[in-house]
């Protein structure tokens, strides 16, 4: 996947980075619904979600206590229930310590 965004860095110079970028992930959500449904489905995984009730295609920040390999496919396997997969973005902790949020 890496090795995809890096050949399509170059498209940003003629105005068609942020399409590019678009379409790139939401191919690559594909290959993630896939593996995520080989997860749940062939290998009988249950994922049980804590927290307020988010509607599909909303915006969200899931936090999770600690990072590990499987963290992101728990974290996609959100996305993909509400509609959001191939939209999520991950950041760690150095990173989020910037983020301003605003809670009303």
């Amino acid at each position: 996947m890496t090795v995809g965004l890096v050949l399509l860095t170059p498209l940003s110079m003629f105005g068609y980075g942020n399409f590019v970028f678009k379409v790139y992930c939401l191919w690559a959500g594909r290959g993630y619904w896939s593996f995520i449904f080989l997860l749940e489905k062939l290998d009988q995984v249950e994922l049980v979600w804590y927290g307020d009730k988010i509607p599909k295609y909303e915006n969200s920040i899931c936090i999770s206590n600690h990072v590990a390999d499987t963290d992101f496919i728990v974290i996609q396997t959100f996305g993909m229930r509400k509609g959001m997969l191939g939209h999520t973005k991950f950041m760690m902790k150095e990173i989020i310590k910037y983020v301003i949020i605003v809670v009303t």
